[in-house]
């Protein structure tokens, strides 16, 4: 198949770089359209006017049916780049003869389908984790391997910064294989899936967002940095009871073992030489 359209459907850091790749001259010659698609309410900037710049089609749709009618009406060869993409393609578009649709994920599969893999890979105490690009089809995240890169995990590692580390990872993957993608010169690898397999969803939270305060410091630390997305709001706040009051971790630091509770804080043993301040509310 000889593509003659590209769509780029996602949002953040590791959709902008997949397209600005497939913007680069010698690419740019493989295929005569190029689109950017924004889906739901997960939008960090609008890319409209880079698009408009960049001579690349632009669609923002939050609604899911309106989007599907999109790719059912597509009828020429058509690539598509799911990259951290919300929208799960139904059968009849996936299984459409002109369609070949990838996907990044940042795990490595068949390991932690579904969502949040960082999450559960720092909280299962994980020493590698990585990322995969993966032929979509109608199941989740069991399409044929493209490329994986493996990642190593460090005991301080939240998980906003596995993510960072999973983009730039991912982007260095598609670079190596894109050019052979777009003239079908690749190879892909069929998934072998483990008895066990579970497919994580936005609804799980480790340990159901709980804590007591027997756990161990260190298996509290390893919680608060697998939801530790910086500011975005991919969890709520962890919860613990204090005195049959119901209280939330609003801040957590790793601090040296001679520093002193403030109020309204709790400290829990990590080691010999540090221990986990808890802030709460």
């Amino acid at each position: 198949m000889n593509y003659k359209n590209i769509i780029v459907i996602g949002a953040g850091k590791i959709s902008r770089l997949c397209l600005s790749s497939l913007l680069r001259e010698e690419r740019r010659k493989l295929f005569i359209k190029l689109t950017y698609i924004e889906y739901g309410n997960h939008f960090i900037g609008s890319m409209e006017e880079y698009c408009k710049k960049e001579n690349i089609f632009y669609f923002r749709f939050q609604s899911k049916k309106l989007l599907k009618e999109y790719f059912l009406y597509e009828n020429d060869e058509t690539l598509v780049i799911s990259a951290a993409n919300y929208f799960i393609f139904p059968e009849n578009i996936v299984s459409k003869s002109n369609f070949l649709i990838i996907n990044y994920h940042d795990a490595l599969l068949p390991s932690y389908p579904g969502r949040n893999a960082v999450t559960w890979a720092i909280f299962n105490n994980e020493k590698e984790t990585g990322i995969t690009w993966h032929k979509v089809n109608a199941d989740i995240d069991t399409g044929d391997i493209i490329a994986q890169e493996k990642i190593l995990l460090t005991e301080d590692m939240k998980a906003y910064e596995l993510l960072q580390k999973s983009f730039n990872s991912a982007f260095c993957c598609f670079n190596n294989f894109i050019d052979n993608l777009l003239i079908n010169n690749i190879k892909m690898i069929k998934q072998v899936f483990p008895e066990n397999r579970r497919i994580y969803l936005s609804t799980d939270i480790p340990n159901d967002g709980k804590i007591n305060l027997d756990m161990l410091g260190i298996d509290v630390y390893r919680l608060l940095r697998s939801i530790d997305y910086s500011g975005l709001k991919i969890f709520p706040s962890v919860r613990f009871t204090l005195n049959n009051e119901e209280k939330t971790i609003i801040k957590y630091s790793k601090v040296l073992n001679n520093i002193k509770c403030i109020e309204n804080g709790i400290l829990l043993k990590l080691n010999d030489e540090y221990n986990l301040l808890l802030i709460y509310e």
